[in-house]
């Protein structure tokens, strides 16, 4: 029998499904037949015995040109559950041979021509990977399975000299199942059919990466997504000129991601219909067309983590973005989108609830923008501006940053190398957060206004104010609030601190302002009625809001609010003295108060920072005991906390803890969290 399916394939009457898996040397030369099926196949070179491979082992098969070598094996369950440990068909010398007929003979010797079911993962991963196997000009290969298994066929044909793609009969996915299967198979000019219309992870991750020379896609039926299903399907598709239809309206996370990345003949892109995303759905998916000239509607309204991430980068033909309607952002959602393209105007943002990196470098590197977008937002998120103009050249005007308070790297590197930028209105009052104006105006116009909250201190240079330029203030700031930690006080009022030697306030209508005398063991808090925050004077101020507006104000304010006011402040950074205790308000372990600043870590007391400052050693803190309703405390006088000594910390095992950490501890006999 093995030998007549053999001289079969030398027949005018070639039929693919009835002929084994054979390999025809163009030139003499040898391959390495690594077998790692769970049992033996064997090989018949021109009609000669049958030579048999058992499992685990190798071998090398010579061969003189026009030599014709047969493969067979019965292994229902052929395959391996190891990527990197599939049986593979290599190459000794490098000499081309062809590959044809049913790549089933290696799960049945006799019963291969209708043998469709793979039940083994990494079936046939990675058999010619790198290797010399060509497609005979009129004998094809087929793999007829409609039933695969796990990344049956990873890496298949990766690196090989295939031009022609064997068919892909299966209806239903399974994960990872052509995940690189033609993988810089740079003679493969047309993609097969892919009629699946139920998808899995990652089921063509991958698959055509950089084939450099397919200028014909697969059509793509399927209309509900898996997770990284068509992840870098055709990446670096240089000439690829035409997307397939993407009608799915139900997506998955990184279902669409690097899709068509560095397709750079890619002038349209598909319809994108979905108005529910996912996690990083879109991220990267045009990345690279460089002639690339519209993008897609955009009509989702909720954007997920990453879900445009990096979208069309480097889309060098774009001129024109889609409408960005969503007004709660998501990590990353924006981040790179549009950076390096050549768009003139910027898409509306009127999102008013940022999240970290959301719009990091969305417009790096855009050199046409002469206009940016509004950007409502008056909470900001870590990194949530980062580089978002950098080297727009072009870029005259900055939106206005109406923020009071910073963030971790929120405007670091916002406006690098904006040449013409002449104008920036930023009402920051709050600059505490690490690096957040980190490199933020280098490299802008040598000349321009900058508009600032008023009272404000900014420095000059590349993390403050640009050199040379004129400083104008807004009427009015904002001053952000801190709400209680502990939940038992969620619906008390928020707690800040203020001073500013410049001029006087009014803070808005619903603020309670206080000020704080010290005297032997008492602090006694007076409310401030008119709420004027007189210039050169340090307050305590609570709300319900967590912003108070703070308007410039010629009213003299009552002397009496402020008449032994022992609350301090400064403009600049006050630099803590070893002879003297400083105690700033903050909600720790043991409530609201005034604690005592440790100065082995902390530097200095923030400029525009209320503080009390006493000689010698002093006690740990001051407490509030404000009760029901923190709003009380005006006019009344707060006992002074007895502990003159450092609080008695044990674990719950009745260990002393010298430096607690955060976690449940007794404190002076009481169970108490250390946030």
């Amino acid at each position: 029998m093995l030998l007549a399916i053999a001289m079969d394939t030398r027949a005018q009457d070639f039929d693919p499904l009835t002929t084994p898996l054979t390999i025809e040397a163009i030139n003499a030369g040898s391959i390495e037949f690594d077998n790692k099926a769970a049992g033996p196949v064997t090989y018949v070179k021109n009609s000669d015995t049958p030579v048999t491979i058992a499992s685990g082992e190798s071998t090398y098969i010579s061969f003189d040109a026009g030599d014709v070598i047969c493969f067979y094996g019965d292994n229902a369950s052929y395959g391996n559950f190891y990527r990197n440990q599939s049986t593979c068909i290599g190459y000794e010398d490098e000499e081309d041979y062809y590959i044809y007929g049913n790549i089933m003979s290696l799960v049945s010797s006799t019963e291969f021509a209708t043998a469709t079911t793979l039940t083994a993962p990494y079936a046939f991963a990675n058999m010619f990977y790198w290797s010399y196997a060509k497609s005979h000009p009129t004998k094809a290969l087929v793999l007829p399975a409609t039933t695969l298994s796990d990344y049956c066929y990873y890496n298949m044909f990766n690196g090989c000299d295939i031009s022609t793609a064997p068919t892909l009969p299966a209806p239903a996915m399974a994960k990872g199942c052509y995940s690189q299967m033609f993988y810089r198979c740079n003679y493969l000019t047309t993609a097969p059919g892919l009629p699946a219309t139920t998808l899995a992870e990652d089921c063509y991750y991958q698959m055509f990466y950089e084939c450099s020379n397919l200028t014909t896609a697969s059509e793509l039926p399927a209309t509900t997504m898996a997770k990284g299903c068509y992840s870098n399907m055709f990446y670096g598709c240089k000439k690829l000129t035409t997307a397939p239809a993407l009608a799915s309206t139900t997506l998955a996370e990184r279902c669409y991601n690097g899709m068509f990345a560095n397709c750079e003949l890619l002038t349209t892109p598909p319809a994108l219909p979905a108005t529910t995303l996912m996690p990083n759905c879109y991220n990267g998916m045009f990345s690279g067309c460089k002639k690339l000239a519209s993008a897609p509607e955009l009509p989702a309204t909720e954007v997920k983590e990453g879900c445009y991430c990096g979208m069309f980068k480097d889309c060098m033909s774009l001129t024109t973005a889609p409408t960005l309607p969503a007004t709660t952002m998501a990590n990353s959602c924006y981040a790179d989108m549009f950076n390096n393209t050549r768009l003139t105007t910027a898409p509306a943002l009127p999102a008013t609830t940022l999240a970290e990196d959301c719009y990091k470098s969305m417009f790096e590197y855009c050199i046409e923008l002469t206009t940016a977008p509004a950007l409502p937002a008056i909470t900001l998120a870590e990194g949530c501006y980062e580089s978002m103009f950098e080297k727009c050249w072009k870029l005259t005007t900055a939106p206005d940053l109406p923020a009071p308070k910073l963030t971790e790297s929120c405007y670091a590197r916002m406006f690098v190398d904006c040449e013409l930028l002449t104008a920036i209105t930023c009402l920051a009052t709050d600059m505490l957060a690490y690096y957040c104006t980190g490199g933020w105006i280098d490299g802008v116009g040598a000349t321009g206004t900058f508009t600032k909250a008023p009272g404000m201190n900014w420095p000059s240079g590349m993390g403050g104010i640009p050199a040379g330029w004129t400083v104008a203030e807004a009427p009015d700031m904002m001053i952000a609030t801190t709400a209680l930690d502990d939940p038992e006080y969620e619906a008390y009022p928020r707690w800040q601190t203020y001073y500013n030697s410049a001029m006087s306030y009014e803070a808005e209508a619903g603020t309670k302002v206080y000020t704080a005398s010290l005297s032997g063991s008492k602090l006694t808090f007076t409310e401030v009625a008119d709420r004027i925050v007189r210039a050169g004077q340090a307050v305590i101020m609570a709300s319900n809001n967590a912003f108070v507006t703070m308007t410039p104000t010629t009213a003299p304010g009552t002397d009496s609010y402020y008449a032994g006011n022992s609350l301090q402040g400064s403009d600049n950074n006050v630099l803590l003295e070893s002879s003297s205790t400083y105690y700033g308000l903050a909600d720790l372990d043991c409530g609201l108060g005034f604690y005592k600043v440790d100065p082995y870590n902390v530097e200095y007391i923030p400029a525009h920072r209320a503080y009390i400052k006493q000689s010698g050693a002093g006690v740990r803190f001051f407490g509030f005991d404000y009760g029901e309703n923190t709003t009380d405390i005006g006019g009344k006088t707060l006992d002074k906390r007895q502990e003159t000594a450092d609080y008695e910390v044990y674990n719950l095992q009745g260990r002393r803890v010298k430096n607690p950490v955060r976690g449940l501890y007794i404190v002076n006999g009481k169970k108490s969290i250390v946030k």
